[in-house]
């Protein structure tokens, strides 16, 4: 039997997590696509909560249960026509399916939603966004609010070196859907969120933990992962508004402050990443019978 061509797009955070779950598959013949040619020694601190660690170990282990039986009957399926994918360099390939971790400015975003869809591309809200590694401040954790900027604080390196960054403002809206037929976006791709939160990494992980799950059935995969992506980009941008004093006044309030950000916590860090891989079984076996997409979801004519 043939392999499934899975093209990955993106080597950050979501698409090598997903790669790496994906090519313990052998029905599966995976390939990433990166167009940066080496990693530089800059950006930033990167904040990864329980969640995003329950997810990274679900990449690891192999499942054998009843999913690996569904996915026996699902190995052969083609979900649509094969993809082609052409870089800058020339370059060109085809893939039966297309997972897109591309970042913000996602070009699988714009391919699925289209280049005129309102929330295709980032929005700036007027915050303009400077980093810089200070290698002087090393062993705190600081977030500095308040009415006229704030700024973040995470040491790097073990603790030799400080990531200190002011607001970043750029995010998007929320996309009516994640995938259409085979193709799929990920990560920053899908759901850019505000720092505030420090969840984006962590979300990215539960995409890549959803996906390397059911890679076979997209609908589950946009059914699972939207309400709660979509909620993390919502619950960051309420934080920044309470790092600016711009939240109902809950910066006059100190046990209203405590009792959100405790609530905030619970709602990232305990979530229980490996039933949501579960719950995803659901419309992964209604795809199986061939009438998910009709009953559910009518997708989107897809412009080149």
């Amino acid at each position: 039997m043939s392999k499934i061509n899975i093209a990955v797009v993106g080597g950050g955070i979501a698409g090598l997590a997903l790669a790496a779950g994906l090519a313990k598959k052998l029905h599966l013949s995976v390939h990433v696509y990166e167009a940066v040619g080496e990693y530089l020694d800059v950006g930033a601190g990167l904040a990864l909560h329980r969640n995003a660690i329950r997810a990274m170990a679900l990449l690891g282990p192999e499942h054998k249960d009843e999913l690996v039986a569904k996915l026996g009957r699902a190995k052969g399926r083609k979900s649509g026509p094969k993809i082609q994918l052409k870089f800058v360099t020339g370059m060109s390939t085809f893939a039966d399916c297309l997972l897109g971790a591309d970042g913000v400015p996602s070009v699988t975003r714009s391919y699925l939603l289209g280049p005129d869809h309102p929330a295709t591309g980032p929005k700036n809200h007027g915050e303009e966004a400077r980093k810089q590694i200070n290698p002087t401040w090393k062993t705190s954790v600081p977030i500095l609010p308040g009415p006229s900027g704030h700024i973040n604080c995470t040491p790097l390196n073990r603790n030799t070196r400080l990531s200190a960054g002011v607001a970043v403002r750029d995010d998007h809206d929320h996309a009516p859907f994640y995938s259409c037929n085979n193709v799929a976006m990920l990560g920053d791709a899908a759901h850019a969120s505000l720092p505030f939160a420090g969840n984006g990494a962590a979300q990215a992980l539960e995409d890549a933990a959803v996906l390397n799950y059911i890679v076979t059935a997209q609908q589950a995969f946009r059914q699972v992962r939207r309400p709660r992506s979509q909620s993390v980009v919502d619950l960051a941008r309420k934080l920044g508004r309470v790092y600016a004093f711009a939240e109902d006044g809950m910066h006059g309030d100190p046990m209203r402050t405590k009792a959100f950000f405790a609530e905030m916590a619970a709602f990232t860090n305990d979530f229980d990443v490996e039933s949501q891989n579960h719950e995803a079984l659901g419309p992964f076996r209604q795809s199986l019978e061939g009438d998910v997409d009709a009953r559910v979801w009518s997708p989107p004519v897809l412009s080149n």
